[in-house]
């Protein structure tokens, strides 16, 4: 007689169904997990490089600002938008354009565009005469002649990818003394 053994347990071969959309469920929850951090990390680099140009565009304006308002005979005339000096016989004006947000430096009859996505320019004059024991070391002027400091704040704003964040805004001033006013 011949004996042969027969197994009656089979083998089992592939994955059942509930496995396979078990994976399927975490291989996509993986997937959302790395596209978001990519998304989100893209744009905070997107808003870095745009505030990084936008406080630099903002630092080169109140740069030449600074040197033109320092090489002043004086200021001419000034309003919380507007400031006109004296350099010689010349007068060199910077006025700021709310319709195309846009700051302009003036020098006889060349008009340049000094600084771009401006919201908001502010010129403040202070008197010559120091006064000791307050909060602001200098005075308001009341008139231009007597002005011996020149404050210069400017608001940038841009939008990036469709929204204005806070880390689109750029705000810088400065204070900036008239050397040749006495």
């Amino acid at each position: 007689m011949d004996c042969k053994a027969i197994s009656t347990k089979r083998r089992k071969s592939g994955q059942s169904l509930v496995s396979l959309v078990i994976g399927l469920g975490i291989g996509l929850l993986l997937v959302a997990a790395v596209a978001t951090v990519w998304v989100y990390s893209t744009r905070s680099f997107v808003d870095m490089g745009n505030y990084m140009e936008m406080d630099g565009g903002a630092r080169h304006a109140l740069d030449v600002m600074s040197a033109d308002i320092r090489q002043a005979d004086g200021v001419s005339s000034y309003s919380s938008n507007a400031l006109t000096l004296k350099v010689g016989s010349n007068q060199l004006a910077y006025t700021f354009n709310a319709a195309q947000r846009t700051v302009f430096r003036q020098e006889s009859s060349v008009t340049r565009a000094l600084l771009t996505d401006c919201d908001n320019v502010h010129y403040d004059l202070y008197q010559r005469n120091p006064t000791n024991g307050l909060y602001d070391y200098f005075p308001d002027s009341s008139s231009a002649t007597n002005a011996k400091l020149v404050e210069v704040t400017v608001l940038c704003t841009r939008s990036v990818l469709g929204r204005t964040a806070a880390d689109s805004t750029a705000l810088q001033s400065a204070r900036i003394v008239i050397r040749k006013q006495k």
